[in-house]
């Protein structure tokens, strides 16, 4: 179990990304929804979209960082949870739904988010190529801000991590 100062640090990108997401119009629905398949950080809605986002903070950037986190099990995860949300708030099963994540770590100073960073089709397959891209624009850039170079390290969409 994480420490308090770790569970702390979460809580803070949370509200860091729940502050962001509001700025852009989005609207909160629910926070830290819990069910048996999992927990979803954010549930909010983009005009008629529902919109389940994964909040991730890393404070170090290795073996990925944050976004690289998100990877296919944590993605069929949070798919389960976001079937039972709509399965238990009935009032939003009809609305067209997204996965976004917000990921945030210590060598960056502002927040990634990425809307439609994956999808229910190809949750258990690799990463589609258009969240590769910005992954590793966001890889990239997070390196960029820390000092480092990436020029040998380069991943492309047909050289999976």
């Amino acid at each position: 179990m994480p420490d308090r100062s770790s569970q702390q640090t979460g809580k803070d990108a949370e509200r860091t990304a729940l502050r962001h997401l509001e700025r852009h119009g989005l609207r909160l629905l629910a926070q830290n929804w819990l069910c048996k398949r999992g927990e979803l950080d954010l549930v909010m809605l983009d005009g008629d979209t529902v919109v389940f986002v994964e909040v991730r903070y890393r404070q170090h950037a290795q073996w990925g960082g944050a976004l690289a986190s998100v990877d296919a099990r944590k993605r069929q995860k949070l798919i389960m949870a976001a079937q039972y949300f709509l399965q238990r708030e009935s009032r939003w099963a009809n609305y067209p739904c997204r996965f976004d994540v917000v990921a945030m770590d210590s060598a960056t100073p502002h927040l990634n988010w990425l809307r439609n960073a994956f999808d229910s089709q190809n949750a258990a397959g690799p990463i589609s190529a258009p969240f590769l891209k910005r992954f590793c624009f966001a890889l990239r850039a997070a390196h960029f801000c820390a000092g480092k170079s990436l020029r040998n390290t380069w991943i492309t969409p047909d050289q999976p991590p």
